[in-house]
This record gives structure tokens, sequence and C-alpha cells, in this order.
């Protein structure tokens, strides 16, 4: 039996910001320097690897919070269960309902073939 093809939404990612142009845009909206904001950025993504590793979820409120996940092969005994039996590791991020509010609220869709 022939499959019909099938077409879904996709996002398209028309460009990227990177930790400058983020800064420059958060400087003109404070009294901070780029400078400045660049360097409190840079220290949250330096402290964060140690929090995340010691299984601590981190919450930036109005943001989101991040966490690792991971799964792995079950054992019948609890005693049984080793880290070689952890797979698929990463780090999950779950936006806060306000900044799904701030994305997501009329956000315009478009057709693209």
């Amino acid at each position: 039996m022939i499959r019909k093809q099938k077409f879904y939404p996709a996002p398209i990612y028309n460009d990227e910001i990177d930790i400058d142009e983020l800064a420059a845009e958060i400087s003109y909206a404070t009294s901070m320097t780029p400078t400045d904001v660049k360097a409190v950025l840079e220290g949250l993504l330096n402290v964060m690897p140690k929090h995340l590793r010691r299984g601590v979820k981190i919450k930036l409120n109005r943001f989101g919070t991040f966490k690792v996940i991971f799964g792995g092969n079950g054992q019948e005994n609890a005693e049984d269960v080793t880290a070689s039996d952890i797979d698929g590791i990463r780090i999950s991020f779950i936006g806060a309902s306000e900044m799904k509010k701030a994305v997501l609220t009329d956000m315009p869709f478009q057709k693209v073939v």
C-alpha cells in the first residue's frame, strides 16, 4: 500500500540573536551599559551548570524553569538501578505562563510554500 504524503505545520526561524545583541537591547531599556548587562548574563550562564548538576531546578520568575531530565532502563528491583541505566540526559526549559502569554498571544502565522 502506498502512503499518501502528509504535510505538517513547522516553525521557520528567520534569524538568530546572540548575547551581544540581547545585551544591547536590554541596555537600551535599563540604566545598565551593554557591557554590564553582558557580564550579568555571562555570570548567570556560569553559575547555572553548578546548580543543575546538583539536581536543583532554576526558576527565573516570569521567564521559566530549567531542570535536568533523562530517561532510563527499568529494573525489577530498586536496588538494581544504577547510573548506567540512565539514558537521554538533557536540559529542559519550561516557559513561565507570563512568557508563554507574551510570546504566543496573537502570534502571527503565515503559510510558506
